[in-house]
């Protein structure tokens, strides 16, 4: 009977809290996150000192994340590299992401998680060591913001809701995403699709150093803010509005300036602020396929 009562209690915790299944396996870390309302909107912060970033859908209804090391930022020649990573195979242990608990193993970890009313963050154990972080979200509405430091690329594919990066000196990709999007790299290229534009927030777009190619469906209404200090402006759409100085068309229908300081015009009559800055760069305004 006691034992009976016992597995009863068993099974009521597991379902009462979300939990993190964490697997590692031959230096990669796989962990998967059951949110608090699966199904419902949710938040997902990322911070990490280095590496690369990519966060894709999928059709279940938790966080996939995969984890691999990199080198550390402070090992040069490559000695360091996979040091203090848990190479024991099919190891599965079930964890109560809201419970913050530590021990001796966490050493050998390479990421912290978190959950909380379906807010997920995600931060680092060794800040010295880069990662390869691979991301499965549901595909709910979602707001991402991820920071990135080193040299590392970030890429974000067919998510809808609100989407920031930044990243240390490293390129953005954000591919065939709905909502909103902020990104700022100090030496990377931007490049941004959108299915479909959330008309009520503003976006912004920045980089020293690199390209910044945004695409957005033909119908979007928008006020931009365009500045190249040392790059060409190039755009499918028709900048009506104070522009200074004016675009000139090219034979194949975009229309194109070059210019120091900012050049503002309306996208089909205005709508969202868009920033857009490049320091040294060209910027490109499409019209998505």
């Amino acid at each position: 009977m006691k034992k009976t009562k016992m597995k009863t209690w068993v099974i009521v915790l597991l379902a009462a809290f979300p939990v993190l299944l964490m697997a590692q396996i031959k230096d990669r870390e796989q962990l998967n996150v059951v949110l608090s309302s699966p199904g419902k909107p949710f938040a997902l912060y990322m911070n990490l000192s280095g590496g690369s970033v990519s966060i894709r859908t999928h059709e279940g209804r938790d966080l996939r994340i995969t984890a691999s090391p990199g080198q550390n930022t402070n090992d040069n020649n490559g000695q360091g590299k996979n040091q203090n990573v848990n190479t024991n195979t099919n190891t599965n242990v079930n964890v109560n992401v809201n419970s913050g608990a530590t021990g001796s193993s966490d050493r050998n970890r390479l990421l912290k998680i978190s959950e909380h009313d379906n807010k997920v963050d995600i931060s680092q154990y060794n800040q010295k060591r880069t990662l390869h972080v691979d991301v499965l979200v549901p595909r709910n509405k979602t707001s991402l913001n991820i920071s990135l430091g080193g040299n590392g690329n970030v890429k974000v594919e067919e998510v809808s809701g609100e989407v920031i990066v930044t990243s240390a000196d490293g390129s953005i990709l954000l591919e065939k995403i709905s909502g909103s999007a902020i990104a700022t790299t100090v030496n990377g290229n931007i490049v941004t699709t959108f299915k479909n534009v959330n008309a009520k927030a503003p976006m912004a777009f920045s980089t020293l150093t690199g390209i910044i190619d945004l695409s957005f469906p033909l119908g979007t209404k928008a006020s931009v803010t365009l500045k190249s200090d040392q790059g060409v402006i190039s755009s499918d759409f028709n900048l009506a509005g104070p522009i200074k100085p004016k675009l000139s068309k090219n034979k194949n229908g975009s229309y194109q300036a070059k210019l120091a300081g900012a050049l503002k015009g309306y996208i089909n009559g205005g709508g969202q602020e868009i920033a857009i800055t490049n320091m040294q760069g060209n910027i490109y305004l499409r019209k998505s396929k």
